[in-house]
């Protein structure tokens, strides 16, 4: 499967039915057909990979079976129909965005409802990422078999944009943090505002204090983005 960005610029491919070979030669068949997606980008006339190759979760997950980036290059949905989290071949999608040039899953995955839903088969992401159409073509309605389904999600918007400026003048220590982690700011720029977001990109917590408190924050990655009289920049912090 392959999927363009509107210039041309990005591509993202998959290869669902990957495999480790050397694995398989000594019998083992965990990564078989886990399959696995892989992001390009044409640099002076020459497609580089600017991501980790990222695989499916589990042996026989076919993951990348479809594939969609959106116009704008920045989110990528992945489908894998032979996933088995809510039966066998239910099928789930995963959704990853470029967030400060780190290809970050957002949320938990899509998943089929039931057995041979084969969810993912074809996926498509709206020109600005913030929707997504996934089909299940094995869906069975009551009695009536793979009459299929289409269904529709509204994904969180892009608000982690930086300052490139700022990224080099931002700084938060501890981190990883537990109880609370302190913004430093270089060259006289004006702390004004500190806003948290989760990984689905909602909005946690705002603070106005250089140190912030995270009690309430269970374990995880969490986007800090700073606010200044200069802009404003994200980091990711990780809570232990």
């Amino acid at each position: 499967s392959i999927s363009l960005s509107a210039d041309g610029s990005l591509v993202v491919i998959g290869a669902p039915e990957n495999a480790n070979i050397q694995n398989i030669f000594r019998g083992n068949l965990v990564d078989h057909k886990k399959g696995y997606i892989v992001i390009l980008k044409n640099i002076n006339n020459t497609y580089t990979s600017i991501s980790d190759i990222i695989f499916g979760d589990f042996a026989y997950d076919n993951s990348g079976s479809s594939v969609s980036i959106s116009a704008d290059g920045n989110t990528v949905a992945v489908g894998a129909t032979g996933n088995d989290d809510n039966g066998e071949n239910s099928g789930h999608v995963r959704i990853y965005r470029n967030i400060n040039s780190n290809w970050v899953k957002l949320g938990e995955n899509i998943n089929g409802e039931e057995i041979g839903d084969l969810l993912g088969t074809s996926v498509s992401l709206s020109a600005d990422g913030n929707f997504l159409v996934v089909t299940a073509p094995g869906y069975d309605n009551n009695d009536e078999f793979n009459v299929g389904q289409v269904k529709f999600y509204e994904l969180p918007s892009t608000i982690l944009s930086s300052s490139n400026f700022l990224l080099s003048k931002f700084s938060m220590f501890p981190n990883p943090a537990q109880r609370q982690f302190t913004i430093n700011l270089s060259e006289g720029l004006q702390f004004k505002k500190v806003h948290i977001f989760n990984q689905l990109g909602q909005l946690l917590h705002v603070a106005t204090s250089s140190t912030i408190k995270i009690n309430n924050l269970p374990k995880g990655v969490y986007f800090v983005q700073i606010i200044t009289n200069n802009g404003k920049a994200t980091k990711k912090l990780v809570v232990e």
